[in-house]
């Protein structure tokens, strides 16, 4: 749908934005965290992908990004709460 393309434009377009931009020298992994939220966000309010698909995206992109190892990032997915 037309919300759905939107969505795919601006996520990308912001994420892609929040990567280029250094907002603060002393916490350069910030902005990649920044564009990891701001992709999952707006991908979650326009419903671009199903939503449990558009969760995992942190998961993948933060291990990638070098902001935590792909352990301690999936260990926040399943912990005695979601059991």
């Amino acid at each position: 749908s037309i919300s759905q393309a939107l969505g795919l434009v601006l996520g990308l377009g912001l994420y892609a934005a929040f990567l280029n931009i250094e907002l603060d020298d002393a916490y350069p992994k910030a902005n990649d965290m920044l564009a990891i939220t701001a992709l999952v966000g707006v991908f979650w309010m326009f419903e671009v992908l199903p939503l449990p698909a558009t969760s995992l995206f942190p998961v993948v992109l933060m291990p990638f990004s070098g902001i935590m190892s792909s352990a301690a990032a999936s260990a926040s997915y399943w912990g005695w709460v979601q059991m």
